[in-house]
């Protein structure tokens, strides 16, 4: 792609870089591009947008990669590398104002000491704020605060025609309810404000068991109509023989310790398996990381 010459940022048509861009966590999709751009600044992905709409090229916005089907290749085209754009420029006690390419980690590092966090935040923080907010972003305080798009204050993006417009609620709203959600296909996000709320220095995680389906739903359901957690969530494991397991996990967030009783009274578990521990809550919003590498290490 020799007429990229002259573009701002730094771009590499190499085919190391190339065969990285066309990988992702799910590796179910292998769609090289022709060249993939390092901006420096939304001004230089602006121009590359209108190169490729110019071109009739595809051109898709990659964060951390954590896509599952290809969401962040452009088959023959340019994909934007976001990863380069991650300053946290401003924290105030009701928002934070970052780039797109920052990872949630380095938000959270930048408002925790604040005593303040994103109302929601996904499993892993290794994922980037625009890669989320263009899915949804869900987790598990999700039941009372939504998705992470719900909790967006306003959002820079460059549109399909190389503009860059601000957006939120009150201003250029269709395309603030386009872009959330909207899977990269309305806009590249360059910078979000996102609201903040009270964090506590400390979280109680509870471990229960369950054999029986319809016993773990309807506690899950239970928790999450009555508010009583601040944290639910649920997964299915393997058992022996071919048959499931299901573990119900919720936290509390604390200064003082919450009373057990009150939390887990009435739910229908396996008793004797419940696990309790106590962390700083940072390392409770950080619990995914080791097991992130170790199915990188794996090649799951």
């Amino acid at each position: 792609m020799a007429d990229i010459c002259g573009l701002g940022g730094e771009w590499h048509t190499d085919d190391a870089r190339l065969t990285s861009a066309a990988e992702d966590f799910g590796h179910c999709v292998h769609a090289k591009p022709a060249a993939v751009l390092v901006p420096r600044s939304a001004a230089e992905i602006q121009e590359a947008v209108s190169f490729a709409a110019a071109r009739g090229l595809p051109i898709a916005a990659r964060g951390a990669g954590h896509s599952t089907y290809g969401q962040g290749q452009a088959d023959g085209g340019i994909v934007v590398d976001m990863t380069g754009l991650n300053a946290v420029h401003e924290v105030e006690p009701g928002h934070v104002v970052v780039d797109a390419g920052a990872l949630w980690s380095d938000v959270v590092d930048a408002v925790l000491p604040q005593l303040r966090t994103p109302p929601v935040l996904t499993d892993f923080l290794g994922t980037t704020v625009g890669g989320t907010l263009s899915a949804g972003g869900f987790g598990g305080a999700s039941h009372r605060h939504g998705l992470q798009t719900d909790n967006v204050v306003a959002l820079e993006v460059v549109t399909g025609t190389g503009a860059r417009l601000t957006c939120s609620e009150t201003e250029n709203r269709d395309l603030f309810d386009r872009v959330r959600g909207g899977l990269g296909q309305f806009g590249v996000i360059t910078r979000a404000t996102l609201r903040l709320a009270p964090a506590a220095d400390r979280t109680r995680w509870y471990k229960l068991w369950y054999d029986d389906l319809a016993l773990f739903l309807s506690d899950q359901a239970r928790l999450v109509r009555e508010g009583l957690a601040d944290h639910v969530e649920g997964r299915i494991v393997a058992g022996q023989s071919g048959s499931w397991r299901y573990r119900l996990d919720l936290a509390q967030h604390f200064s003082s310790p919450p009373d057990d009783r009150t939390l887990i009274r009435g739910l229908r578990h396996e008793r004797g398996t419940e696990h309790v521990e106590d962390l700083p809550h940072a390392e409770f919003l950080n619990r995914m990381a080791p097991g992130e590498r170790e199915l990188r290490r794996t090649g799951e």
